[in-house]
């Protein structure tokens, strides 16, 4: 992890090699993996994952980007919505400590679900240090 102080920079320090510490290549680096893992770099397809009473919760923090039923009576892609009960081709995605907890219409009859998810980042390597 990379602490940015706010002398950073000042009399070449961090900027020059070998001068200071973190230095200003290390900084970028960790810099660049937090945009990554903020800006859905990361994200990707779980399929397979299987639906029971019409709900399943995510195994891992992050926010759905879109969600496909894979298995149902209404297959396909559904809209994301984030408060009432979810109308057919709808799906309701509620948060517990950062992990998505997905709950479709009954009528669609989901069983098996795709979700497209950004995922939270385990760790943030860049901090602002005074």
């Amino acid at each position: 992890m990379t602490a940015i102080k706010e002398t950073f920079g000042a009399g070449g320090v961090g900027i020059h090699p070998n001068h200071g510490s973190p230095d200003l290549a290390d900084t970028l680096r960790d810099i660049a993996d937090d945009l990554a893992d903020v800006c859905g770099v990361t994200a990707a397809w779980s399929t397979g994952i299987t639906v029971t009473a019409h709900s399943c919760t995510l195994s891992r923090a992050g926010v759905p980007v879109a969600v496909e039923a894979t298995t149902a009576t209404a297959a396909g892609a559904k809209a994301i919505q984030y408060s009432a009960s979810p109308a057919a081709g709808h799906v309701r995605v509620q948060f517990t400590n950062g992990v998505a907890t997905l709950t479709f219409n009954a009528t669609d009859a989901v069983t098996v679900c795709a979700v497209l998810l950004n995922p939270m980042p385990a760790t943030i390597r860049t901090t602002k240090a005074s």
